[in-house]
């Protein structure tokens, strides 16, 4: 039966990518729509697999609709989503001291062997949820004496977190470039705040010593 192939795999993504999440641990109640959600056996089916491990499913009157409602209502006011529960991990690239042994060698920085360069730095985590306003504070500093400029490059990683920004579940998702203001040999500070609002993340960025500030958005794509 075609509807049960797509069933088991709607069950099966339920118990394993969300129900399993920090947040899908508190997850007690389901709604089901789309047209998709008004066909009896699809309900029976998620309500038994889903009953099983104390989770209620409800169909909401005229659930075929919901789903265009909800898109006119985000469409008209997209801040009327306050939480949301976050698809990917995000984070940045980093250079970081060499683990013998562990980090490949076609990583070891060529100008400062005691460095690993394209190393991936989480700063959010997939599965977590977060409020509209949300801010992680991170900081971040130059890698080479009298270096010009920082940036900040941004990936996203679905699944397990990886190591290395050019693991192929790495993607890149943005950069922001800050100048540095008469560079020198002096290590310098880049204090960054990422927030995330109902669509975008967006970044402000500080340079310590000027106290120049730049500021950058983008679109989550969620």
């Amino acid at each position: 039966m075609h509807f049960r192939n797509v069933t088991d795999k709607i069950i099966h993504h339920l118990k394993t990518d969300v129900m399993k999440t920090g947040v899908g641990k508190k997850i007690s109640l389901i709604l089901l729509v789309g047209g998709f959600s008004e066909s009896p056996f699809v309900q029976q089916e998620i309500k038994s697999a889903l009953g099983s491990v104390g989770v209620k499913v409800m169909v909401p009157h005229q659930a075929g609709l919901a789903v265009l409602n909800g898109a006119v209502i985000y469409g008209r006011a997209p801040e009327t989503i306050t939480t949301r529960v976050l698809r990917y991990t995000y984070g940045v690239k980093v250079e970081k001291d060499f683990r013998e042994g562990v980090d490949p060698e076609n990583l070891r920085n060529p100008h400062n062997r005691k460095k690993c360069i394209n190393r991936f730095s989480p700063f959010i985590k997939e599965g977590e949820s977060v409020e509209r306003g949300h801010l992680v504070p991170q900081v971040y500093t130059t890698t080479s004496p009298f270096q010009p400029e920082m940036s900040v490059r941004i990936y996203t990683a679905k699944g397990s977190v990886p190591d290395y920004v050019t693991d192929s579940a790495c993607k890149p998702f943005g950069t922001l470039r800050v100048p540095v203001p008469n560079p020198s040999d002096k290590t310098r500070k880049l204090g960054v705040i990422f927030r995330f609002g109902s669509t975008s993340l967006g970044l402000i960025a500080i340079e310590e010593e000027s106290r120049k500030k730049i500021v950058s958005r983008f679109d989550l794509g969620e």
